[in-house]
């Protein structure tokens, strides 16, 4: 299943459950921002004689919802007479800003608990700092890795009450080199 976030000047944006997909499981939340102004979900079955639908119509191709406040769509996947139906809960929220601030030399990113890259906008902060600006959606678990020269990696997990309206510094100053040496033979 893919949802895809369309907000009002076009810009689109992968969204994730709450809950990874799970056959048993007939409920899903996704939280959005509420700059999404309506959603196309997309679901393209593993089997050719199984149908998908979302709200009656044939999810192969993609249908799109308009979303105003919380919006249920309903998938159902058909197959020898037997139907499973899940419920899609579009829940629209106010989004919190969080910025990382590094060197330019290091890249920050941001997932969703579903492993979904969160978008982000780059500012420069002075002569030789990047901020990565993220908008996000609190109720969510997320995580970021920064990267340092291929090889040094910061991560940590998070949860946006935790760190909303807030700048995490990203330093890797004290990180060194711990293989000085390697030999064969």
């Amino acid at each position: 299943i893919s949802v895809i976030g369309t907000e009002e000047d076009g810009t689109t944006l992968d969204q994730a459950a709450t809950t990874a997909f799970n056959g048993t499981v007939s409920e899903y939340t996704y939280k959005v921002l509420d700059a999404i102004k309506s959603i196309t979900v997309t679901a393209v079955p593993l089997v050719d004689h199984y149908e998908i639908t979302v709200n009656g119509q044939s999810a192969n191709e993609g249908i799109t919802l308009p979303i105003s406040g919380e919006t249920v769509a309903e998938l159902q996947v058909s197959a020898n007479g037997y139907t499973n139906t899940y419920q899609l809960k579009i829940q629209p929220g106010a989004g919190k800003t969080l910025s990382f601030i590094s060197d330019k030399t290091v890249s920050v990113e941001v997932v969703n608990s579903n492993g979904v890259v969160m978008p982000y906008t780059t500012h420069k902060e002075g002569t030789s700092q990047n901020r990565y600006k993220y908008t996000l959606v609190p109720g969510e678990t997320y995580s970021y890795i920064a990267t340092y020269n291929t090889y040094y990696h910061i991560a940590d997990e998070f949860s946006l009450e935790q760190v909303a309206n807030s700048i995490i510094e990203v330093d890797f100053a004290d990180m060194e080199d711990w293989l000085t040496d390697l030999a064969f033979g």
